[in-house]
């Protein structure tokens, strides 16, 4: 994967070896957006992930420290293998991750971020982030991958794309459904 100059520069880090405070200075201090956590050798992705309730800096931090991801985690503190940090900034960070999920297939990842709120990201506006963070290098490709990757997962999690109703409107819709 070729970044562009959306994503920053990338940063090497050893779990165990370096200090967390390091990446304050990596300028995601303050920062919303996604993140990688890829191998020494900066090729191959080994996770995405996202920061929306706190900065890109603290939300690495967490990662690197104690992951909520078991093969992650044990990637990162039993072995104590230096990784490759890179990170964008998104205005919608949610949306950001399931991209480079999709986009750059990193290994340890599950499944993408559900929906936290009722506007989900149309597919132009997916279209026009991938293009923007560089992970799909053609307008055909990323149709492909994100059509195929957004319908199976609207056939596997349809729970996560339902728009959740208002008290007051929708209620017999929604009753109604189930």
């Amino acid at each position: 994967m070729q970044f562009n100059s959306n994503w920053s520069s990338p940063y090497k880090f050893t779990p165990g070896r370096d200090n967390l405070d390091v990446i304050n200075s990596w300028g995601c201090k303050g920062k919303a957006g996604i993140y990688l956590i890829r191998d020494e050798s900066d090729r191959q992705n080994l996770y995405a992930g996202q920061a929306t309730n706190q900065d890109i800096a603290t939300r690495l931090q967490q990662e690197i420290k104690s992951s909520h991801n078991q093969l992650l985690k044990n990637y990162l503190l039993v072995e104590n293998k230096t990784i490759t940090l890179r990170w964008a900034e998104c205005s919608n960070p949610i949306m950001g991750e399931n991209i480079a999920i999709i986009g750059c297939e990193p290994l340890f990842n599950r499944r993408m971020s559900p929906w936290k709120g009722t506007d989900r990201p149309t597919q132009d506006e997916y279209l026009r982030e991938a293009t923007r963070l560089g992970i799909f290098t053609s307008q055909e490709r990323s149709l492909d991958n994100l059509t195929k990757y957004l319908i199976s997962d609207i056939e596997t999690n349809p729970q996560l794309w339902e728009r959740k109703p208002s008290p007051n409107r929708e209620r017999k819709t929604y009753r109604e459904r189930f």
